[in-house]
């Protein structure tokens, strides 16, 4: 007999989805096994999640926060930009700043191809109805920083030639693996009719790694599907922490997503208390 869905509240998708979101969580098991210190799944040796990389993305994530509280709106696609999108409304949370559902945007990847959907006219479409004078925060994730490129190259035509109607800051943050890539300094498209202008700067948050970005079990979702659908899934499994000296710890959780954004929200990552908190069945580890 197949388990019911389980519902996931309506907090729990506190943004808004540019595809039909899910309404549902589809329990889904790993189905894991420890041997000597590795995790195996599915006969594959998966690597730990390293404490100096889980730091650098913490705090990748910190100064990803200090720009989106000063941004009107707030949007990345789909799969990347996933666990960041939650990290920011949580911690937005935890600041006392009060939510607002209409500040946070998710769309599809810009990669993403289907019939009669086009992920790029959708997300230009939702920026020109954007009120005048608004300020927006557009992240996505990556390894060489290409995301940034892309973005501004689609704005870019679609403000040339004079068009803009609004004036809008817009920032694109990357938060990327390469070290050589570079910040761009703003470029300003101004229409002489109107007077009003659209700026646009890219820069990029370094980090050591992005665990999250092809791992379904730390993001709770499946890809995105034919049609503009996703699947949200609570995968019941384990990851593992490595720490700086050698010594490994794993994590289980009915919802292996939801137990990587809490490490990663928790002021003390990676402590020894805070992991013994969060599942001290598994304590010490391997």
């Amino acid at each position: 007999m197949k388990p019911k869905p389980v519902m996931r509240a309506s907090s729990a998708f506190p943004y808004i989805h540019h595809f039909p979101r899910p309404r549902n969580v589809k329990k889904v098991k790993q189905g894991f096994q420890v041997v000597g210190r590795d995790l195996v799944v599915a006969g594959r040796v998966l690597q730990p999640l390293k404490e100096d990389t889980l730091r650098s993305l913490r705090q990748a994530l910190e100064n990803l926060l200090d720009l989106a509280k000063s941004a009107d709106y707030i949007a990345t696609f789909a799969l990347g930009g996933l666990v960041p999108l939650h990290y920011l409304v949580r911690r937005i949370e935890q600041s006392g700043i009060p939510h607002d559902r209409e500040r946070f945007h998710l769309f599809a990847g810009l990669d993403w191809r289907a019939k009669k959907y086009n992920v790029e006219a959708r997300f230009l479409l939702w920026l020109d109805d954007l009120p005048d004078e608004s300020h927006i925060l557009i992240f996505d994730t990556g390894s060489v920083g290409n995301a940034a490129g892309r973005i501004r190259r689609a704005i870019a035509k679609q403000y040339r030639d004079g068009k803009p109607k609004k004036s809008l800051i817009i920032t694109v943050a990357v938060v990327a693996v390469a070290s050589e890539i570079k910040d761009e300094k703003p470029r300003t498209t101004r229409s002489v009719r109107t007077g009003k202008t659209v700026s646009v700067s890219s820069g990029f948050l370094r980090v050591l790694a992005n665990d999250f970005e092809d791992s379904l079990y730390l993001q709770g979702y499946l890809s995105l599907r034919e049609g503009g659908k996703v699947a949200a899934i609570a995968v019941e499994g384990l990851f593992m922490v490595e720490f700086s000296d050698g010594n490994r710890s794993g994590v289980a959780s009915a919802d292996t997503a939801g137990a990587f954004l809490k490490l990663l929200l928790e002021d003390g990552i990676l402590s020894v208390d805070f992991l013994k908190k969060m599942n001290p069945g598994t304590w010490p580890g391997a």
